[in-house]
């Protein structure tokens, strides 16, 4: 549902103050709709960072939607991925071309 008025005396007005604006048809618009498709999810996630130079992740999402078929209505969908602060490692203390350098590799 949507509704929304004009003319409001103050603009102090909150939106749960619809009617104290000028009601007429000129402003008040009104309007609903209803929609069949239906969507709920759960996300889970995890990182694991060892001395801030390995880095790993991993995630898991359950979803389900009335836009999957008949007999598949919930779905799984994983996710990893591994990092490495290359810039953390000793051979790149000395160097002064890059201040942050890491490779992540992910995996849907």
């Amino acid at each position: 549902m949507d509704i929304s008025n004009k003319g409001f005396p103050t603009d102090d007005a909150k939106y749960y103050q619809i009617g104290n604006g000028d009601a007429t048809k000129q402003y008040l618009n009104a309007s609903s709709y209803r929609n069949s498709n239906v969507l709920a999810a759960m996300f889970v996630r995890g990182n694991y960072n060892y001395q801030e130079k390995y880095l790993l992740s991993a995630s898991v999402r359950r979803e389900g939607s009335s836009r999957f078929g008949a007999n598949n209505k919930w779905g799984w969908f994983p996710a990893a991925s591994a990092g490495w602060r290359v810039s953390g490692e000793d051979f790149m203390k000395d160097q002064d071309w890059c201040n942050d350098l890491k490779v992540r590799l992910g995996l849907v």
